[in-house]
C-alpha cells in the first residue's frame, strides 16, 4: 500500500496560524499509529480563515480538512484520517469549497472583461464620432438612451462589476448593501452628466458628440491599461 500523500501549507499566513506546529503533529501521530504519510509543505490557496487547510490526495481529488489545529490532530486520526474521515473539520473536495470554486469563475471573468468593456466601448464611441463627423441627414428622434446602443454601453460600464459581484458572493458577503450604493452612485453620476451633455450640445452641437466619443472610447483604454498593467 503506498503512502498517502498528505498536504500542510507553509506560507507565512498558514505558519503564523500553527502550520508548522500541526505539520509536525500529523507526522508524529502518523507514527504512532503505524500509518506511512509522503507530507509535502505546499503553497497556501488564499482562503486564510481554513488555514491550517490540510490537504489529502485521493482517486477522486484533493480532500480538505480546516481549519486543522494541533490538537485536532488526533481526532482525525481516530475518525479515519487520512482515509475516509468523518469529523467535523473534512469540507469534502477542496475544488467543491464554495470560495475556492468561485475563484475559478472570477478568474475567466478577469481575464476577458477589460477586453470586452473596451470593445463595447471603442465601437460605441468610434460610430458616434463616425456619426457626428457624416454629412448625412441625422434624425431628430435619435437617442442613444435606448436600443442596442443602451445594451452595450451598459455592458461595457458593467462587465467589471460582474467579477465585483462573483467576488463577493462567494465569500459570504450580502450583495443588497454593496449593491445598493453602487446602483445610487452610479444613477446618480448617470443622470448628473446627462442633465450637464444635455445643456453643453445644445449650444456646441456635433463637437459635443464627437469629445463623448473619445471620451468613452478613453474610458475603454484605461479599463484595458488597469488590467494589462496591473
Amino acid at each position: 500500500m503506498s503512502a498517502a500523500r498528505v498536504y500542510v501549507p507553509r506560507d507565512a499566513t498558514a505558519c503564523a496560524l500553527g502550520a508548522d506546529l500541526v505539520a509536525k503533529t500529523i507526522s508524529g501521530a502518523a507514527t504512532e499509529r503505524g500509518i506511512e504519510l509522503d507530507l509535502v509543505r505546499n503553497g497556501s490557496r488564499g482562503a486564510f480563515w481554513l488555514e491550517p487547510l490540510i490537504e489529502v490526495e485521493t482517486a477522486a481529488g484533493r480532500m480538505a480538512f480546516g481549519p486543522v489545529g494541533p490538537a485536532d490532530v488526533a481526532a482525525l486520526f481516530d475518525a479515519g484520517f487520512p482515509g475516509d474521515t468523518d469529523h467535523p473539520l473534512a469540507l469534502g473536495l477542496v475544488t467543491d469549497i464554495g470560495w475556492l470554486a468561485g475563484q475559478t469563475v472570477v478568474r475567466f471573468v478577469s481575464a476577458w472583461d477589460h477586453w470586452i468593456a473596451f470593445a463595447l466601448l471603442a465601437l460605441i464611441g468610434g460610430r458616434m464620432i463616425r456619426e457626428a463627423l457624416s454629412d448625412e441627414e441625422k434624425p431628430d428622434d435619435r437617442d442613444p438612451t435606448r436600443g442596442l446602443s443602451l445594451v452595450m454601453l451598459s455592458i461595457a460600464t458593467s462587465i467589471d462589476a460582474l467579477a465585483v459581484g462573483f467576488s463577493l458572493s462567494v465569500i459570504g458577503v450580502s450583495i443588497w448593501f454593496p449593491a445598493f450604493i453602487i446602483g445610487l452612485v452610479a444613477g446618480v453620476l448617470t443622470v448628473a452628466g446627462m442633465l450637464t451633455g444635455s445643456r453643453v450640445g445644445d449650444r456646441w452641437g456635433s463637437r459635443v458628440e464627437i469629445l463623448g466619443g473619445f471620451v468613452l472610447i478613453a474610458i475603454g483604454v484605461r479599463i484595458l491599461c488597469e488590467h494589462l498593467l496591473t
